[in-house]
Parts: structure tokens; sequence; C-alpha cells
């Protein structure tokens, strides 16, 4: 399960129902998340590490940049991904 951020109590309610009833995930049902994410071509890397900077030679946040872009234009979380973006 993944939760970028709950705004609201339908939400917090959904939530919570969901992982009241949660049960693992079948090898099948994972390999079918997995062919549907990359097929949304994800705008950043999972557990960033930073190579990417390091190998531009910057010191630029670029992990949480892409991160913050997905936010804005994926999620629909448009303030919020200004804010992180004004605080770096």
């Amino acid at each position: 399960m993944s939760c970028i951020s709950m705004t609201n109590t339908d939400q917090l309610r959904d939530n919570t129902e969901a992982a009241r009833r949660f049960e693992p995930m079948k090898v099948t049902e994972l390999e079918q998340l997995k062919a549907a994410t990359l097929a949304a071509s994800p705008t950043f890397c999972a557990d960033c590490d930073g190579r990417c900077a390091a190998a531009g030679g910057t010191k630029a946040r670029l992990g949480d940049l892409a991160r913050y872009l997905t936010y804005f234009e994926h999620h629909g979380y448009r303030g919020g991904a200004r804010h992180l973006f004004m605080q770096i």
C-alpha cells in the first residue's frame, strides 16, 4: 500500500479500512503492478541515492526535484509540491 497524503476524513477512513483488510498480493499481481508502474514512466527512482546528481557533477537535489514534479504533475498535489520546492 502506498499513500502520499490524506487530505480529508473520507480518505483517512478509506485508508484505515484498507489497512484493516490487508492481504499480501500474489506474485502475479505484483508482476502486473510492476509492469503498469514501469509503463507509466515514473519521473523519479525509488530509493533515490543521488547518483544522477553525482554523475552530472552537481549538488542539486535532483531526486527531490523529480519527486516534487511528480507530486505536482501526476498526483495533483500542486500546493504541497510548490511548498516543498520553495524549501530547497
